[in-house]
């Protein structure tokens, strides 16, 4: 729909109505189309054309921001705030009258009424009644404007009666709003103000986290509070929205998550780590391949495999090499985005051979799964997957855009409305800037790009040309860089650096960097003003991680960014103090928590019990005072914010609760999800809690998830979704 303005007469002295008195965001048209109502107004009322040229200026329009909520008197839009004053002033003026406006939401249904067009319409109010502007929308063949004699007639202020003129009045009032309203608030002109009341609100402010009310103006938080309180801030116009008594919650934030590629395994063959059987794989490859959904280029590509897969390759060789995949290339991803597995043809075409594998190092060797006689049997880990992800199809930019819209589409209607995306390169970053060009970026996204201190001479060179690049992206930041420690701890991977050797190998894991080069590089990134944030798994690699930190802290002081370690499978007791002190954010995946076949049989066994005993130690780490931030690293696992703070409160699993002491309270989990994650992405300022100046973001839900049974939070519903006080997601009755 184009432009329109609210244009409302006035009877200021030619002083008040130079030109340079318009607002900034109406059109270049605007003088031209002032003169045309000038002129009009002398042709309709040549009685009231005075030799002073001041006398004129009570019939220019003058272009005002309108109201979507407001009156209408003596021929002018006001605030309701100044009504009062306004009937004290014409108490004794009986032939002026004050008539609320209501701003007509649906065009089509007022436009088949024949009023207005509701492509486009624009009226003038001059100082004695209504007029429609057909150089200002087009609207001369309207039925409205047929009525010429009427229109002259309000123009000389010679109505029949009362009653026609109060009802063309409205009709044209109404017209013109119903064709102004959705522009107005986009241009923000006049910023909405509302009242969301009887609810259950958890702020996430620890001076005062619960509320009963809050009030916005346009896509600012102005009061916390009771209702009165919160009503005492805002206009008598506010629009007041009662909750019923549902809980309201800040906007929920993931600080670390793969969005678009999770959007990818949406919109392609994903079994989402659902515990299959090899056969079961084999059915559902099959359909992915008949259906399409499941193909790279000429690649059968199934993500979400579960790692419990991996121990059964001769299956997987038995089952994929022969037959219908004899000669189609197959590749299964793992749920933890570090493993994969390759049939025979993937292989050759990739060019793992036995004779590739024979010309390796031992310590390259270590990332392929091989016979006893060398022959890979396609499973590889990390950088064992490098060759066969070299030659697979990338996603298109369009492809990324449509995996975007589905990511963004699915963490709102689970709430969230800003994350951390910790791997993002050049296609990833264009994606987000390509939605929020589309106005389709609901959410604030801070993306980290990745840094390899083995293969970059200069890490940070390319990182700051991608911040610089997408600087001005509505909605995206740049602010930091992202970083590998190590690998994964499961079986057969066992990639993750730790201080015990693993039990069937003797080896200690992989440290993905030298520790003095790492530390230069976390100093530097922290003197430039990047945040760093730390993939690690095992236990070394955190010690690691903290040391480098630390070096950066000594050598620049206390910079406040939000250096961040995330996973954070295992921490030795020694290093739980350290987070504190260092001012280092623990951004935990605590879905995975469980007491399941992943943190058990493909653990347990393989590692020093010592060690074990301190699996995802967040409750220690809380005790000790670290800011505990809440991530789903999704699309390994569910973004579901509720089913990871039921995990985080329980660590029941199958096979029992692991450690049970190291279970979370409810509230902490909250405050994990909310302004932990926001102070992750440096944005607390901005997002993260419920508080005077901050954005209305809002997540309401359908239960008290702070005070319902555990077993209850599973099940939570997510009913509106609102960012800078817009709903982008409501759930359906």
């Amino acid at each position: 729909m184009p432009e329109h303005h609210f244009w409302i007469a006035s009877e200021l002295p030619p002083s008040r109505l130079e030109h340079a008195e318009l607002e900034q965001g109406f059109n270049a048209h605007m003088p031209r189309r002032i003169a045309g109502v000038e002129a009009r107004a002398n042709r309709e009322t040549p009685g009231r054309q005075g030799t002073h040229r001041g006398e004129k200026s009570k019939w220019l329009a003058r272009a005002l921001k309108c109201e979507t909520q407001g009156y209408l008197a003596d021929s002018r839009i006001i605030r309701r705030s100044n009504l009062a004053e306004l009937r004290r002033k014409h108490a004794s003026r009986a032939s002026r009258r004050i008539l609320p406006l209501r701003v007509i939401q649906n065009v089509k249904k007022f436009a088949s009424h024949n009023y207005f067009h509701a492509s486009s319409c624009g009226l003038a109010i001059l100082s004695r009644g209504v007029y429609c502007v057909s150089e200002l929308a087009g609207c001369s063949r309207s039925p409205v404007m047929s009525r010429g004699h009427q229109l002259r007639a309000l123009m000389r202020g010679r109505w029949r009666n009362d009653e026609m003129k109060l009802r063309n009045l409205i009709f044209g009032i109404a017209g013109a709003l119903a064709c102004l309203a959705p522009v107005s608030g986009a241009q923000g002109t006049s910023p909405f103000e509302r009242i969301y009341y009887n609810a259950k609100i958890f702020t996430a402010e620890p001076e005062h986290p619960y509320a009963e009310a809050v009030a916005i103006r346009g896509d600012k938080i102005v009061a916390v509070g009771n209702r009165g309180e919160v009503t005492a801030s805002v206009g008598a116009g506010a629009e007041n929205i009662d909750l019923h008594g549902r809980t309201m919650l800040p906007g929920l934030i993931d600080s670390h998550i793969h969005a678009i590629d999770g959007g990818v395994s949406l919109n392609s063959a994903d079994v989402s780590d659902r515990q299959l059987s090899v056969a079961e794989l084999v059915a559902f490859a099959g359909e992915a391949k008949k259906s399409g959904k499941g193909m790279r280029g000429n690649i059968l590509l199934i993500s979400g495999i579960p790692l419990a897969i991996w121990s059964k390759t001769d299956e997987l060789n038995a089952q994929l090499n022969a037959g219908a995949y004899e000669k189609q290339a197959v590749f299964l991803q793992g749920s933890d985005g570090h493993t994969g597995w390759a049939n025979r043809a993937l292989r050759l075409r990739a060019g793992v051979t036995k004779d590739f594998i024979s010309h390796l190092s031992e310590a390259e060797r270590k990332y392929y799964g091989l016979a006893t006689d060398l022959e890979p049997n396609g499973f590889a880990v990390d950088a064992g997957l490098e060759k066969v992800q070299a030659i697979l199809p990338k996603p298109s930019r369009q492809e990324l855009l449509a995996a975007g819209r589905s990511a963004v589409h699915y963490l709102n209607s689970l709430g969230i409305t800003a994350w951390l995306d910790p791997l993002a390169d050049e296609p990833i970053l264009t994606a987000y800037r390509d939605l929020s060009e589309h106005g389709e970026l609901t959410a604030h996204v801070a993306a980290f790009t990745e840094v390899k201190l083995q293969t970059d001479a200069n890490p940070l060179i390319a990182a700051q040309a991608l911040l610089k690049k997408f600087k001005d992206v509505p909605n995206l930041t740049v602010p930091g860089v992202k970083i590998f420690a190590d690998g994964v701890v499961e079986y057969p991977s066992q990639s993750a650096a730790m201080t015990a050797p693993y039990k069937n190998t003797g080896k200690y894991g992989d440290l993905l960097f030298e520790p003095s080069r790492f530390a230069k590089m976390v100093t530097a990134a922290d003197k430039q003003g990047l945040i760093v944030h730390i993939h690690a798994i095992g236990d070394k690699a955190v010690t690691e991680s903290l040391n480098g930190i630390e070096a950066a802290r000594k050598a620049n002081g206390n910079s406040g960014l939000p250096h961040t370690i995330t996973h954070l499978q295992f921490v030795i007791p020694s290093d739980i103090p350290r987070f504190k002190k260092l001012g280092v954010i623990a951004a935990y995946q605590l879905l995975w928590a469980s007491a399941n076949p992943d943190a058990i049989d493909l653990v347990k066994p393989y590692i020093d019990p010592a060690v074990f005993i301190w699996q995802y130690p967040a409750r220690s780490m809380l005790n000790a005072g670290a800011t505990i931030s809440g991530a789903s690293d999704w699309f390994v696992s569910s973004p579901n914010v509720f089913l990871a703070i039921y995990q985080a409160e329980t660590r029941k699993g199958p096979e029992g609760v692991l450690n049970a002491d190291e279970c979370m309270p409810r509230e902490a989990m909250l405050f994990a999800y909310t302004r932990n994650s926001a102070r992750a992405m440096n944005q607390l300022e901005k997002i993260g809690s419920i508080a005077p100046g901050k954005q209305a973001d809002f997540v309401v839900v359908d239960r008290d998830v702070l005070t319902i049974p555990v077993e209850e939070l599973r099940d939570t519903k997510i009913l509106r979704t609102i960012l800078g006080g817009k709903t982008i997601f409501e759930s359906k009755p």
